[in-house]
């Protein structure tokens, strides 16, 4: 077999001829890329710089955030306590607070209360006494009304009787819903005659006058509390005295109450001076004379008051107003150990109060 040319020592055949790599004329195959850059001119330049100024200082502050110490800041605020005194006057002419004229508007208030109380007769006089109470006497008739004169008679089951002590009329009867309901009206009433006796306790009552007639069925009366009074020998009256008393005890607590009750109906923003408030006894009535042979009376007062209060507020204002247009507008006051008021005048009649 025939000994291969590179056994022989002899060069192949060049099939094809090695590239130059070298050679000036040699071009590559793959795609050569230039990589070019554009210089940024002008007004964009300048955007270009802010921009990377911005973004180089938002991460430092980021990296800040995240990588350096913090410390928390606490800022201790000094309080001094300063006093102002003003005289200040609330009318209830004045529309609105006016900080010139350091005036306040002023509202007038109006309220009443009617007190009663049940007190002891004191008197004692030789002789009988009579019985006294109360009844309800009730129209079950018709609905029209019904007068009954004083010492009308009122008479028990027993025969007892007892007079009313004043002319009444009784109301007629009443269509409430599908409901009927007589005419009612309370009255004081006194035994026919002294003695122990007639003391008695509550009953019912029918009125003689009206016996015969319809009338007589229909009515009758219906005591609630024993009728007491009625004695023999020694009797307890009533004395002026007691009713004096009576009216000025009442008046007092009268007095207390509505000033409390008109507290509760303003709140706590209004404020009013209870020494300047003017009290009017509107009404005041006894059940029982001077003289009246009772062991017992009702004592009546219905009493007005008038005073004039203003808003809290608007004191708290007028300071602050004060305040900022004397010293640093960066004061603030604290109105926390509140306001000492010291009346100087007030007139409720001229509806003017001045502190």
């Amino acid at each position: 077999m025939r000994e291969t040319e590179r056994q022989k020592g002899l060069k192949p055949e060049k099939f094809f001829e090695e590239p130059n790599f070298s050679s000036p004329n040699f071009s590559r195959n793959k795609e050569e890329k230039v990589l070019k850059t554009t210089r940024v001119k002008g007004r964009a330049g300048k955007y270009f710089v802010v921009f990377l100024i911005v973004f180089l200082v938002l991460g430092a502050t980021a990296g800040a955030y995240f990588f350096l110490p913090r410390a928390t800041i606490i800022l201790h605020l000094n309080k001094s306590e300063k006093s102002m005194s003003l005289a200040i006057k609330a009318d209830t002419q004045t529309s609105s607070l006016d900080e010139t004229k350091e005036e306040i508007t002023a509202a007038l208030e109006q309220i009443s209360k009617e007190k009663s109380g049940e007190f002891e007769a004191t008197g004692s006089q030789s002789g009988a006494g009579k019985a006294t109470g109360k009844v309800v006497i009730y129209n079950e008739f018709s609905s029209e009304s019904q007068p009954l004169v004083v010492t009308t008679r009122l008479e028990t089951s027993d025969g007892k009787i007892f007079r009313i002590t004043k002319s009444i009329v009784v109301p007629g009867l009443t269509q409430v819903g599908e409901e009927t309901k007589p005419g009612a009206i309370e009255v004081e009433v006194t035994a026919n005659k002294p003695g122990e006796e007639y003391n008695i306790d509550p009953t019912t009552f029918k009125i003689p006058g009206f016996k015969g007639g319809p009338k007589y069925e229909k009515f009758h009366a219906e005591s609630t509390k024993a009728i007491e009074g009625g004695s023999k020998g020694e009797a307890t009256n009533v004395t002026a005295e007691d009713l004096a008393a009576a009216k000025e005890k009442l008046v007092a607590e009268a007095k207390k109450e509505v000033l409390e009750d008109l507290r509760n109906r303003l709140g706590s923003g209004r404020h009013f001076f209870e020494d300047t408030a003017l009290f009017d006894v509107a009404s005041s009535n006894s059940s029982e004379k001077a003289g009246s042979q009772v062991p017992k009376f009702t004592y009546t007062v219905n009493i007005k008051v008038r005073v004039l209060s203003f808003q809290e507020e608007d004191v708290r204002e007028l300071i602050r107003r004060k305040e900022k247009n004397s010293d640093s507008s960066l004061a603030q006051i604290d109105f926390e150990k509140g306001i000492n008021y010291v009346l100087s005048e007030s007139d409720v009649e001229k509806r003017i109060s001045e502190v």
